[in-house]
């Protein structure tokens, strides 16, 4: 029995005295690296203007807001917005009133549009203003006087869509 406790504690001390030995940086130095690595999507914005009554016999009237997109996407990528300007519909009368969508800043019918990177990202907050398009209604004289009485309604519909440059 003394034998074996005489065992155990040189064993112990033996231990003790491993786990105390100096180590000498110089010879055993390592250097590892770890990668660390994250992505950021694509990502865009699209705002349009709101619902906007148009006034009898108006013969241009800005919609409520302006269209912008802002957001961050690759040098190779753009967002391009197109338009559909849907009937100006009077169902009571089933006719339609004929109308232009404007960029008011031309004059030009508007029909779409493009917004590169740094066009997207100078549109971010605190970035600076982007490229926001005021658009207007353009209804001809001619067009109000011929217009049928009642309430006309229409769709104007926006898509924007994520692509390589061209």
């Amino acid at each position: 029995m003394k034998y074996r406790k005489f065992a155990i504690g040189l064993t112990a001390a033996a231990l003790v005295g491993a786990m105390a030995l100096p180590v000498w940086a110089q010879e055993n130095t390592q250097h590892k690296d770890t990668t660390i690595k994250a992505t950021v999507e694509s990502a865009y914005t699209l705002s349009i203007p709101a619902e906007t009554t148009i006034a009898f016999e108006a013969a241009s009237t800005d919609l409520a807001g302006v269209l912008k997109v802002t957001g961050n996407v690759l040098p190779s990528q753009e967002v391009e917005v197109t338009v559909q300007a849907k009937a100006f519909h009077n169902e009571a009368q089933g006719t339609d009133l004929p109308y232009k969508l404007v960029n008011k800043a031309d004059g030009n019918v508007f029909t779409g549009d493009v917004w590169d990177e740094d066009t997207l990202r100078d549109g971010l907050a605190g970035e600076g203003q982007g490229k926001a398009i005021q658009l207007s209604i353009a209804i001809d004289e001619k067009d109000w006087e011929l217009a049928k009485a009642g309430a006309y309604q229409g769709t104007i519909t926006f898509t924007a869509a994520l692509q390589d440059k061209q």
